[in-house]
């Protein structure tokens, strides 16, 4: 259950006080809050927040994926039947081809776009749109351009989440779900949920899965490590894919390149970007450098 309000939200604290400021400043206006960009890993809440701003703006929260963006025209759909103060939530927005990008300049600036005309397909019509709030979600902003990213007046980048912070995350769905847990799981989940909420709670619910096949009414410490070992997450929350990079890197006698690692892990190099070697830096067993990524001592010591 996503948290229904800012005062539920749980962590974020900086980002959640800036744009509550901001929402704040914007009704006594009477004008849209500024454009927003949400950066940082995934899992920790930009698509909450974009639906939270939506409901203190009074708009509808229209969701798409940058991906399925491909020219000026995909997005125009979305965009000209957006009401005042309606949130358009971009997730991924890096991943918008340029000319998308360009496209957008005078709608996020001006609120208004210009196309080519259905009557005459040789000439070209400017469209006013009504005043919209573009959220982004980014788990690259260096990929956006710097004339997009100075169109956003609020930028946010989201940080992982402390261990108490996902043991009240943890804790606050486990009273909605009337489950049962016990301080010990409760501990363990913070320790191996990678500093992340949407981690954390799918976890908990293999826990539940875990307790209910051990017949038990509480989910506990054994329940809790009945599930990571079928799970196959370990200490810290490394998973195969971790210990993957962690051994390769180990064994080699040089700086390994990001697609030398994709290559040799069978994934693909946004997963090692933005998956499993966030996590590994934040550990600082992984460190890069200008020839590529290198196992530190802590790194060597998480192989098993």
């Amino acid at each position: 259950m996503r948290p229904q309000t800012f005062e539920e939200f749980i962590g974020q604290e900086d980002a959640i006080s800036q744009i509550r400021l901001a929402l704040s400043a914007s009704k006594k206006r009477a004008v849209p809050i500024d454009h927003v960009l949400l950066s940082g890993p995934a899992g920790l809440g930009k698509t909450t927040i974009a639906q939270l701003i939506s409901k203190s703006t009074g708009g509808r929260c229209v969701e798409t994926a940058a991906q399925v963006i491909k020219n000026p025209s995909d997005v125009l759909a979305q965009i000209i039947n957006l009401r005042d103060h309606d949130v358009l939530f971009i997730d991924e927005i890096h991943d918008l081809p340029i000319n998308v990008q360009e496209f957008l300049y005078p709608a996020m600036e001006d609120y208004k776009v210009t196309t080519v005309s259905q009557v005459n397909r040789r000439s070209s019509v400017t469209v006013n749109l009504n005043r919209f709030v573009l959220v982004g979600a980014t788990t690259i902003e260096g990929r956006l351009t710097i004339p997009m990213l100075d169109r956003f007046g609020i930028v946010c980048r989201l940080t992982p989440y402390s261990s108490e912070e996902i043991a009240e995350v943890v804790r606050k769905e486990a009273r909605r779900e009337n489950l049962s847990i016990t301080p010990e799981a409760v501990k363990l989940i913070a320790a191996r949920s990678r500093f992340t909420p949407r981690v954390a709670l799918k976890q908990l619910r293999r826990i539940h899965d875990s307790s209910i096949a051990l017949g038990k009414d509480t989910l506990d410490l054994e329940s809790a490590l009945h599930a990571y070992k079928l799970l196959r997450i370990g200490e810290y929350g490394l998973t195969d894919h971790d210990r993957s990079m962690l051994k390769i890197l180990a064994a080699s006698q040089s700086a390994v390149g990001v697609a030398a690692l994709a290559s040799a892990m069978n994934t693909s190099t946004e997963t090692i970007e933005t998956v499993i070697e966030p996590h590994l830096m934040r550990l600082g067993a992984v460190a890069r450098t200008p020839k590529g990524r290198v196992i530190t001592p802590i790194g060597r010591g998480l192989i098993k």
